[in-house]
C-alpha cells in the first residue's frame, strides 16, 4: 500500500521582512498546509476499519498471552512491570472465583454476572496500560516466536485476518486519488494567493500602526524625561530631610547609649547582691530539704507498717464482704421473684378491673338507648294525641256547618287538604 500523500509544516514566515521570491515561495508552501486533504469518504471510512482491524488482532494477542501468564504463579512473576504485575493478579482471582462459581445454580447467577464484568473490566483496563506504555504481553511467553502472528486454531482471529488481508488489497493507490491530489494543489495555489493579497494589506496596516505607535512613544519620552527631573528634585529635598533626621538619631543614640551603661553598672550591682542572697537561701534549704528527707524515709517506712496492717485487716473484713454480696444476691433474686408475682398480679387486675369498666360502660349505654326511647315513645304518644284532638276538634266544626247548609236548601262542599 503506498503511503498517502501529506502536507509538511514549515515555520511561519516574519511577516516584518521584504517580500523577496524566496520568502513568497514559502508562503505558498504554508499557505498550502492550511487545510487538510480531502478524500472521499469510502477511503477515509476504509484506512480507519483497517486500523481497527489492526487493533483487533494485537489485542488478540495480547489476551491470549494474557490467559497464558495466568495459567501459572511462574508465569505471572516474569512480568517485571510492579504495576503491570499488581493489574496481572487481580485479573487472575477473578478468573478464579468465576472458575470456582456454579453456573447450574441459579442464586449464584447474579455473582457470576459481576465476575463476569470484572473479568471484562480488567481486561479493558490491563489492555489499556500496555498500549499507554508499548508493552507486549507476548513478550513474556518464550514459546511465542512470532508475537503478531494469528493462531489458526482461534476462528475469529482468523477471520479477522482474512479481512484485513482484504482491506489491505482495497486501500491501494489509485488514479482518482492522483486526480484530487492535483486539485488540492491548484486549491491551494489560489488560497496562497489571496494570502499573498491579505499579507501585503495587513503589512501596510502595520507600517501604519508602527507610525502611530512611535508619535505615541515620543510624547511618552517627554512625559518620563518630565517625571524625571521631578523626581530629582524630590530627591534632592528628602536627603537634606533624611541628614537633618540622621543627626538627631545620632543626638539620641548617643544618649541613650550614657543610659544604657548606668543601668548596667546599677544592674551588676543588684546582680553581686543577688547572687549573696541566693548562696545564703540555699544553705538554709540545704539544711531544710536534709531535714525533710529524714523525715520522708521515716514516713515511708511508717507508711510501709500501715500498708502491711491494712492488708492483714482487709482480708477478712473481704470475706465477710463476699459473705454479704451472697446474701444480697440471694435477696435479689427473691425480689425479682416477687415483682415478676406482682407484675401478674397486677395485670390480672388491670384486665379484671377493665372488664368491668366495659361491663359498666355498656350497661349505661342500654340504660342510656331504654331512656331514649322511652322519651322518643313519650313524644309521639303527646304528639298523636295532639293530632288526634285537632282532628276531632276539626270533624266536630265540619259538624255543624253541614247542618246549617242543609236548612238553606245548599249542599256544603267539602274542603280541599
Amino acid at each position: 500500500m503506498q503511503a498517502s500523500w501529506t502536507p509538511r509544516h514549515p515555520r511561519t514566515p516574519n511577516i516584518s521582512a521584504p517580500p523577496t521570491a524566496s520568502s513568497q515561495q514559502r508562503q505558498r508552501r504554508t499557505m498550502a498546509t492550511l487545510q487538510p486533504i480531502k478524500r472521499k469518504l469510502d477511503r477515509i471510512e476504509t484506512e480507519r476499519i483497517y486500523r481497527v482491524l489492526q487493533t483487533v488482532l494485537r489485542h488478540i494477542d495480547q489476551v491470549k498471552a494474557l490467559n497464558w501468564l495466568i495459567e501459572d504463579d511462574s508465569h505471572l512473576f516474569r512480568v517485571t512491570n510492579h504495576e503491570l504485575r499488581q493489574l496481572i493478579l487481580k485479573h487472575q482471582s477473578f478468573a478464579r472465583s468465576l472458575s470456582f462459581s456454579n453456573e447450574d445454580d441459579e442464586d449464584n447467577q447474579i455473582e457470576i454476572e459481576a465476575n463476569v464484568q470484572k473479568i471484562k473490566d480488567s481486561t479493558r483496563l490491563i489492555l489499556r496500560y500496555c498500549s499507554i506504555h508499548g508493552i507486549l504481553l507476548s513478550s513474556y511467553n518464550p514459546t511465542d516466536k512470532t508475537t503478531s502472528a494469528v493462531d489458526p486454531n482461534n476462528l475469529l482471529a482468523s477471520y479477522f485476518d482474512e479481512l484485513r488481508e482484504m482491506m489491505h488489497e482495497k486501500l491501494l493507490t489509485e488514479g482518482v486519488e492522483e486526480d484530487e491530489r492535483w486539485r488540492f494543489l491548484l486549491q491551494t495555489m489560489e488560497k496562497s494567493r489571496i494570502a499573498r493579497n491579505t499579507i501585503q494589506q495587513l503589512r501596510k496596516n502595520f507600517n501604519v500602526s508602527i507610525e502611530q505607535k512611535c508619535a505615541i512613544m515620543n510624547e511618552k519620552e517627554e512625559e518620563i524625561t518630565f517625571l524625571k527631573q521631578k523626581i530629582d528634585d524630590i530627591e534632592e529635598t528628602a536627603e537634606d530631610e533624611n541628614n537633618t533626621a540622621l543627626n538627631e538619631a545620632a543626638k539620641q543614640i548617643v544618649s541613650n547609649r550614657l543610659i544604657v551603661e548606668n543601668k548596667n553598672q546599677k544592674l551588676n550591682t543588684d546582680k553581686i547582691q543577688y547572687k549573696l542572697v541566693m548562696s545564703k537561701c540555699v544553705k538554709e534549704n540545704y539544711i531544710k530539704e536534709s531535714k525533710l528527707r529524714k523525715r520522708k524515709f521515716k514516713m515511708a517506712g511508717e507508711l510501709q507498717n500501715w500498708i502491711m496492717k491494712y492488708d492483714g485487716d482487709m482480708g477478712w473484713r473481704q470475706k465477710q464482704v463476699d459473705e454479704l454480696n451472697e446474701l444480697n444476691r440471694r435477696d435479689l433474686d427473691d425480689l425479682e421473684e416477687l415483682q415478676q408475682h406482682f407484675d401478674k398480679v397486677d395485670k390480672e387486675y388491670t384486665e379484671i378491673m377493665e372488664e368491668r369498666r366495659l361491663v359498666a360502660e355498656e350497661q349505661l349505654r342500654i340504660e342510656k338507648e331504654e331512656r331514649e326511647r322511652i322519651e322518643a315513645t313519650i313524644q309521639i304518644q303527646a304528639i298523636w294525641r295532639g293530632f288526634y284532638a285537632r282532628q276531632e276538634l276539626e270533624n266536630k266544626k265540619k259538624g255543624k256547618g253541614k247542618k246549617g247548609k242543609g236548612k238553606g236548601g245548599k249542599s256544603a262542599k267539602p274542603k280541599k287538604k
